[in-house]
């Protein structure tokens, strides 16, 4: 790939329009070069051809659905066709995976600019500008911001996660929701037929990071979350393709009262919910039937969805604390995804054989002591997870075996 491309590859990063000459040439790299298809979606979308674009970014997300540059093109493309609340929560799971990218930054400062939100917005933007001085649009977005003249308003009042969390429930019950706090976590067993689990923690973490009085982010987010469980059961190839297992405790079955589930022995249970950044949503015994699936169906399309999915395992070290990650060969490989589902991986056939290349020979040990993070070690490594205290996992001591049961380690 020469200079030419380099120049039309500029020209798309400038946000300039190419002409039908230039975008058949830069197609045409695009069939020789993976990497230029991307090239291809933002130089339409400079053009504001916004379904050309989705076209092109659709075998991309299919292929790399947790990429980062996939996501904020795709982030793109939704705040061109003015769907802000999908663009949103897209870019927020974005910034949860990395809060340093720049990038990402300015996505959402664009957000909050439309929002009205200017505190967020000038956090973001100066953060941006920090981590990049010379970029030119952090610099254009930090003039648009002087231009509003709107003066900085006064510190909005801390709260913490208690006066957050009943805020929320308060707001939850006023659109028909019936939340039930149990620890950090709230259990929506309402109107939707269906158990939803919503994760306070990562919830307050936003409300902090929106720079937003209580009462709106609130009441925002419950009739959205109200909206959302009204409308989802209607889509039935959405619901199919957001399927994911879940690997949960002895137990379980009595918080998660009629969720689907299926027992792996030994009291460990696969439970079946609906893909969302912050709201966990347990599938109920009867949807299989309404999405057309017996138990083994929903089973089947549940793990296929996870097979889909990229695999990061990365080599950690244990500390005082729990695990780190640390470059290099450690004897010890975690799967550290941040969504929950980690656990369920181990029952894919091609995460396992991946694990056994990276752990080498003998019994697979393994360690599920926390929901978003499995830690699994072979051979002499092995005794490295004994004792290991669970955190908000599972607890116990495991063994991984080649056909992909999960045992008491003896």
């Amino acid at each position: 790939m020469g200079s030419a491309y380099d120049d039309l590859r500029r020209k798309i990063e400038r946000g300039e329009s190419l002409s039908p000459r230039e975008l058949d040439e830069l197609e045409a790299h695009a069939t020789q070069a993976p990497d230029a298809r991307l090239a291809v979606v933002h130089a339409l979308l400079n053009a504001e051809q916004v379904p050309a674009a989705l076209a092109r970014l659709a075998p991309l997300r299919r292929e790399s659905p947790r990429r980062k540059d996939v996501q904020l093109a795709y982030a793109r493309a939704l705040v061109l066709k003015e769907d802000w609340t999908q663009a949103d929560a897209l870019l927020k799971e974005v910034f949860a995976q990395d809060p340093a990218d720049p990038e990402v930054m300015k996505a959402l400062a664009v957000l909050a600019l439309r929002r009205h939100e200017f505190v967020l917005a000038r956090k973001l933007v100066s953060d941006a500008r920090r981590a990049d001085p010379l970029d030119d649009e952090a610099r254009l977005l930090e003039s648009e911001l002087e231009a509003a003249d709107v003066p900085p308003p006064a510190p909005l009042p801390q709260v913490d996660q208690q006066a957050f969390s009943a805020a929320l429930e308060a707001a939850l019950r006023a659109e028909g929701l019936a939340p039930v706090r149990r620890g950090d976590q709230l259990f929506l067993p309402g109107r939707t037929r269906r158990l939803a689990r919503l994760l306070l923690g990562p919830l307050h973490a936003d409300y902090v990071r929106a720079a937003r009085p209580l009462q709106p982010f609130v009441e925002e987010f419950a009739r959205s979350l109200a909206e959302e469980s009204r409308d989802a059961a209607t889509d039935r190839s959405a619901l199919l393709s957001s399927l994911r297992p879940v690997l949960r405790e002895p137990g379980f079955e009595f918080q998660a009262r009629g969720a689907a589930r299926r027992a792996l022995g030994d009291g460990l249970q696969l439970f079946y919910v609906l893909d969302h950044p912050t709201l966990v949503r347990y599938v109920p015994e009867g949807m299989a039937r309404t999405l057309g699936l017996d138990a083994s169906g929903l089973h089947a399309r549940a793990v296929l969805n996870l097979e889909g999915a990229p695999v990061s395992i990365t080599p950690v070290k244990r500390t005082e604390s729990g695990f780190t990650p640390s470059p290099g060969v450690t004897g010890l490989y975690a799967l550290w995804h941040g969504d929950g589902y980690d656990g369920a991986r181990l029952l894919v056939t091609a995460v396992r054989a991946r694990l056994r290349e990276r752990c080498g020979p003998g019994a697979l040990r393994v360690w599920l002591g926390a929901r978003e993070l499995v830690v699994v070690a072979a051979g002499g490594e092995a005794s490295q997870l004994a004792r290991a205290p669970a955190l908000d996992g599972i607890a116990g001591d495991w063994r991984l075996t080649d056909d992909g049961k999960l045992v008491p380690w003896t």
